[in-house]
Parts: C-alpha cells; sequence; structure tokens
C-alpha cells in the first residue's frame, strides 16, 4: 500500500502538470532491485468539462490504490517493475471531476529517468459494504432528522453504484451487525436502508469494530473494494483502533470512504485517519448537505482512472 495516498498540486485549466509523489513506498522494499523508490505520477494535458473548468482552475490528482511491483522481464531481458495505480481527480473543493481526459501520462523515478503509461477509465464492478451509525447517538429525539437525510441519502444513491456490484449493508452500534449480506440486485436496498435500519437508543458507539467487521467481510470479497461509511459518531469504545482497520483494509487492497454528519461527537480527523491510509475520501456536511457528499463519494467510486507501466530501475540500494 501507499504511505502517502494523496498529495495535492495546482494545475492551470487546459495547461495542466498534476503530480502525486509517493515516498518510500513500502511495497518497493520488496525486491532487490530498488529499496527505496521516489515515484512521480504524472498525468499531462488533463482536458475537463467547460463548465467544471469555469468553477475551478485548481485541480488535483488524488491516489486511490496501487498493485506491484511485479517483477517482468523485457524482451530485451532487462528486468522491470510492473505497476498500476487507480486514482481520481478532484477540483479545488475536493470533489470528483467525473470526466477527464489524459494527452499522455508518464512515472519519473528519483534519478530522473521517466517511463510512459496509459490511463484509462477504470471498469468493472465493484464489492461495496456500507456502514451505518445506528448508535445511541442517532436514537437521541434531536438527532432524528439527521438520522433520516442520512439513510435517505444512502437509498437514493444506490443506483450510482455500478451495475453487477456487490453490496452488503452493515450497521454499528455496541457491535457490527449484517442487515443485508452481499446481494448484486439493488432494488430491494433503498427500502431496507429507508425502514429496516432503526437506531439503539444504548449503549456505546463502536466505530471501529464496525469498520473492522466491515473490511473482514470484504476481503475476500471479488472486483475492486470500497467500504463506505454514514457516522455521526466517534468511537468511544476502543475495543478497535483505526490503525486496525486501515492495516487490514491496506491489506486487501479495500477503499475506505466516509461521510461524517457535523455538529455531533465524530470529527474529520476521526474519519480521515481511515480513509487517507486506504485511498478513500471523507466528507463532512451538515444534515442537509447529505446528498451531495454521498454523491461525491459515489462519482469516486465510478469515476476513477487506471495508468499501468513497467519500470526499470538501476539495480542495487540507493
Amino acid at each position: 500500500m501507499l504511505t502517502y495516498n494523496r498529495v495535492e498540486t495546482t494545475a492551470a485549466y487546459l495547461h495542466p502538470t498534476a503530480a502525486i509523489f509517493i515516498p518510500n513506498n513500502p511495497l518497493m522494499h520488496r525486491t532487490t532491485l530498488l529499496s527505496r523508490l521516489f515515484t512521480l505520477l504524472a498525468i499531462c494535458g488533463l482536458f475537463v468539462p467547460a463548465a467544471v473548468g469555469a468553477q475551478s482552475s485548481q485541480f488535483s490528482i488524488h491516489i486511490n490504490d496501487a498493485r506491484g511491483p511485479n517483477q517482468v522481464q523485457h524482451p530485451s531481458g532487462l528486468p522491470g517493475l510492473a505497476m498500476e495505480f487507480d486514482f481520481t481527480v478532484l477540483n479545488a473543493q475536493g470533489e470528483v471531476v467525473p470526466k477527464a481526459e489524459f494527452q499522455s501520462t508518464s512515472i519519473e523515478l528519483d534519478n530522473g529517468d521517466t517511463y510512459t503509461g496509459q490511463a484509462n477509465k477504470a471498469e468493472g464492478p465493484w464489492s461495496v459494504v456500507i456502514l451505518i451509525d445506528a448508535s445511541k447517538t442517532m436514537a437521541a429525539f434531536s438527532a432524528s432528522g439527521a438520522f433520516k437525510a442520512a439513510r435517505t441519502a444512502l437509498a437514493d444513491s444506490l443506483g450510482q453504484i455500478p451495475d453487477g456490484s456487490n453490496i452488503a449493508i452493515l450497521t454499528f452500534d455496541d457491535l457490527p451487525k449484517t442487515i443485508v449480506d452481499f446481494t448484486k440486485d439493488k432494488n430491494p436496498l433503498g427500502d431496507t436502508i429507508r425502514k429496516r435500519i432503526t437506531a439503539k437508543n444504548s449503549g456505546n458507539s463502536c466505530l471501529y469494530a464496525g469498520a473492522f467487521d466491515a473490511v473482514n467481510k470484504l476481503s475476500g470479497a471479488s472486483g475492486r473494494r470500497a467500504l463506505l461509511i454514514m457516522t455521526a459518531s466517534k468511537d468511544n469504545c476502543g475495543n478497535r483502533l483505526a490503525q486496525d482497520v486501515t492495516n487490514l483494509a491496506q491489506e486487501n487492497h479495500i477503499e475506505i470512504y466516509a461521510v461524517g454528519v457535523k455538529g455531533y461527537s465524530v470529527t474529520e480527523e476521526d474519519l480521515t485517519s481511515l480513509t487517507d491510509p486506504t485511498g478513500g475520501l471523507t466528507n463532512m456536511r451538515e444534515q442537509g448537505e447529505l446528498v451531495f457528499a454521498v454523491e461525491n463519494i459515489m462519482k469516486g467510486l465510478s469515476s476513477q482512472f487506471t495508468v499501468k507501466t513497467i519500470l526499470f530501475p538501476p539495480a542495487g540500494q540507493r
């Protein structure tokens, strides 16, 4: 997994060079060819629709996942490292840009060697677990509106998940609970989220235990994998740490996304501790804006790009 999943750079509309720096990627330590690689992924000539460009002249590249390096051999006999990156394009407000075209892509090593790659739209279904806060926080009368708004936003967004994806629904309070196991049938899930999920009026909010259980469920799932958390509560159980969740997610290439409801105990830092190490995104919004937060997360799943390349770094310690 990546040590750093996100570094933002400024790019001018129609003439940007957006870059991601990935220092000390621990994956690189698995080969004797290179003990330390400082990789630059440059996306050159990023074109976005005029309407998007009018909103902002600054764009950034957000790394979602990296696969490799896998040792391969060039026809010339030289040993190489095959690498693959998934990424999304964000505007200055951190919103996903769903449509973008790339003139060229390249990966540059710290010694100046540059390798070309091709950026394409990432295709294929996902396995997604939706984890919903059903703890005492949401059971309070004052939170009834937020709880309903959160469930409605999730239910209304299900159609944006790519067809053919496997979706499961879990809740957490004192313990995680599976409401619906993996299914490809999205049609009944909306009513399930709206009508079958109720909050518990006592006990604790075991956010990290719920997230760990959800990641564990995803570990054996097919396709690309993502956990989407909707919560107003921070963890007050202490039976799991955020790092327990992210370590398991990293081992299994699972991206964690989170929507936090402002005005309650959860903070942006609580959620970014889960999303940043795993390549996901965090959105904190007021009750009336939750639909926009969920839509942005869904765009993050459906608007990813993939770039592949083979590196031929110099042998030996660096």
